[in-house]
């Protein structure tokens, strides 16, 4: 049994690194993305409930508030103004 060279073993352990890394934020993304559905899902049923409903109602109002645009994008001619 031969070990080997450093150089072959410091590249078997910075491919092992890289692909743990990748699969970590892989398993981290998948996991978080999960994660926001179920919470989404929870959180549309609890504005089903009244008084739960109220409660929520405001800050579901801010986000609505904060992703729709704040003016509409306007394209210009600069044609006809020279």
């Amino acid at each position: 049994m031969s070990l080997p060279s450093p150089t072959q073993a410091y590249k078997k352990v910075f491919v092992q690194g890289v692909v743990s890394g990748i699969g970590g934020a892989v398993g981290t993304t998948v996991g978080f993305a999960v994660l926001l559905a179920v919470l989404g899902g929870v959180f549309s049923f609890l504005g089903e409930i009244p008084f739960l409903g109220d409660v929520i109602r405001p800050v579901v109002q801010i986000v609505r508030d904060a992703s729709t645009p704040r003016h509409e994008p306007t394209t210009t001619n600069y044609q006809t103004q020279l």
